[in-house]
């Protein structure tokens, strides 16, 4: 990709942790470009593991959104003195200094989590429609592209379940597993 789309990760924290960075086209265009999966790590393990893959892409200076639940207080629940999104970023500085990567809270604009879900279920879809003309030309391309080796995402996206009651919203059944 060109080097002047200005690229942008985003982690989904639990104890199951994806990282994805990608940029965005002049024409807006998202590209997924590559994916960390971590699985029962830390915070500063799971920091390293993406600090590597960062540095090994050389990927420097990377705003990612992150989880809202990384920047929470944990001391009245399990002792720590500092939140996940404080210790990534020791880590991050301490692995890549002046090139590490900045975590700044996704912001989550609406009156409840399940309506914020449904306005990115819909982009999602948005930026996945395509349409194709009887001789096989597309009339509408995708805006959302995922390369091969965020095998994660890809297998992830289609297994989705929707709502019966709501079916612009994933299964909250579902959901739970992604958390």
């Amino acid at each position: 990709l060109d080097e002047r789309y200005e690229r942008r990760g985003s982690i989904d924290y639990g104890s199951t942790t994806v990282f994805n960075y990608g940029c965005r086209t002049p024409n807006g265009t998202i590209y997924i470009e590559n994916e960390c999966y971590t699985e029962d790590m830390t915070p500063s393990e799971r920091a390293g593991v993406i600090a590597t893959m960062l540095m090994q892409n050389k990927i420097f200076k990377l705003l990612i959104y992150a989880d809202t639940d990384m920047f929470s207080d944990f001391r009245n629940y399990t002792g720590a003195e500092k939140s996940p999104a404080q210790i990534m970023n020791e880590v991050f500085v301490q692995m890549m200094g002046p090139m590490a990567p900045t975590l700044t809270p996704v912001s989550k604009k609406s009156e409840d989590a399940r309506k914020y879900r449904v306005l990115c279920n819909e982009a999602f879809k948005e930026y996945l429609n395509w349409r194709k003309a009887p001789d096989g030309n597309f009339t509408l391309n995708p805006r959302l592209l995922i390369k091969q080796r965020c095998s994660r995402l890809i297998t992830t996206l289609p297994g989705l379940v929707y709502d019966k009651k709501n079916r612009s919203d994933i299964d909250p059944a579902v959901g739970k597993l992604f958390r």
